[in-house]
């Protein structure tokens, strides 16, 4: 008699088991996303990256957006270089004449990221910190020309699309981890009861 009492508890015990699994992984991921977003996820992977160096020795940056940047030599030539194409060799720098190609909505003002940016690797000269604010992002970049004369950016944009998609894949990956967990608790479920006939 004990035993007839013992496999439907432990039935149902195993049935309570999945419903929490299957209620609370969408919302642990549902979480997961929100904190991944509210601790700006993606500016924690982001580093300081060499742009090389211009031909000749630069002094100072000119113009600037999140795209192109443009520096100012010892011999007064102006070079351009974007960062998207470049390489750590400097081999992104060509020959500018004004005016220069940057976005009419590049914002000296105000910063797209609020957290703590590391700063450049190496002692400064020059720095130029510029953003642009669309309706469904926005990109920001930093550059620093360093006392050795090469150039670096950091670089950083958020989408109000990416957000959303991060924000809609949490609950679903959170279910389909769920689910593994509950695959997981059937097949030892099962052993278990093979085990106990068995024996």
């Amino acid at each position: 008699m004990t035993a007839a009492r013992s496999a439907p508890s432990r039935a149902s015990g195993l049935a309570v088991l999945i419903f929490l699994v299957l209620v609370c992984s969408p919302c642990l991921g549902l979480g997961g996303a929100l904190a991944y977003q509210a601790n700006d996820g993606p500016a924690r992977f982001t580093r300081w990256r060499s742009l090389g160096a211009p031909p000749e020795a630069a002094v100072a940056f000119v113009a600037a957006d999140p795209m192109v940047v443009y520096v100012e030599t010892e011999t007064g030539t102006v070079y351009a270089c974007r960062p998207k194409r470049a390489s750590s060799d400097g081999a992104c720098w060509q020959p500018a004449a004004a005016p220069y190609d940057i976005d009419p909505e590049a914002d000296f003002e105000h910063s797209v990221y609020s957290g703590d940016v590391p700063p450049p690797p190496g002692e400064t000269r020059d720095v130029v910190f510029v953003s642009i604010f669309y309706a469904d992002a926005a990109f920001e970049a930093r550059y620093a020309l360093l006392a050795d004369g090469t150039i670096w950016v950091w670089e950083y944009s958020a989408s109000s699309n990416l957000a959303l998609l991060v924000l809609l894949a949490g609950p679903v990956v959170g279910l389909a981890l769920g689910l593994v967990v509950i695959v997981i608790l059937l097949i030892a479920n099962a052993r278990a009861q093979r085990g106990a006939s068995a024996g």
